[in-house]
């Protein structure tokens, strides 16, 4: 259910208040510890194997800008947070909400 969200729409006052946040957060330095990238970088080629194994070259899931993509999404999720560092604990949020994501997915194209 949407309604809440709308309403919220409705309230210039608010929406003021999100486009300043939305403004500020763009703003921020994100920093990624070289541990933390390695590991990254060691899930990312696990998961594309992975998927390589699961779906064949002419059915992937995650093609070759997926890791941009879900470092963009890590970034934005820590920030959310008040964040400037990359951490473990947002990293596996962000691969849940992932891992969701692909799943509705999969229900939206299976017949």
């Amino acid at each position: 259910d949407y309604s809440i969200f709308e309403a919220l729409l409705q309230d210039e006052a608010i929406l003021q208040e999100c486009r300043l946040y939305l403004a500020c957060v763009r703003l921020l330095d994100w920093d990624i510890s070289e541990p933390l990238s390695e590991m990254m970088t060691t899930e990312w080629v696990a998961s594309r194997q992975q998927d390589l194994k699961d779906h064949g070259d002419s059915g992937r899931k995650l093609h070759s800008d997926m890791f941009q993509l879900w470092l963009t999404l890590a970034r934005l999720l820590s920030v959310s947070y008040g964040e400037t560092k990359a951490t473990q604990e947002r990293w596996d949020e962000m691969r849940q909400i992932e891992r969701l994501r692909l799943r509705r997915l999969d229900t939206l194209v299976t017949p």
